[in-house]
């Protein structure tokens, strides 16, 4: 006797994505929400910071790096 696979499978999705969505509430509902400005702040060993921490990396940075990934795959999959 073979169990109907497709309903055994809706239930167990519809059970971990239920329980994935309480979890998920109860931790935002639960967790502390103390946004102190010292603790957002940018710790440089204990010295006021220099500059901002939060500068948007500029487009070339990110070019380079996926120029990189690109062509560091294209020489793995050329020389096995």
């Amino acid at each position: 006797m073979v169990p109907n696979w497709p309903e055994n499978t809706q239930h167990i999705l519809i059970l971990s994505l239920g329980l994935s969505l309480i979890i998920t509430l109860l931790a935002l509902i639960l967790s502390t929400k103390d946004h102190a400005e010292e603790k957002s702040s940018v710790y440089e060993c204990g010295f006021a910071p220099v500059k901002e921490a939060n500068k948007p990396f500029s487009v070339r940075f990110f070019t380079v790096a996926i120029l990189f990934l690109v062509f560091d795959l294209e020489v793995i999959l050329v020389f096995p």
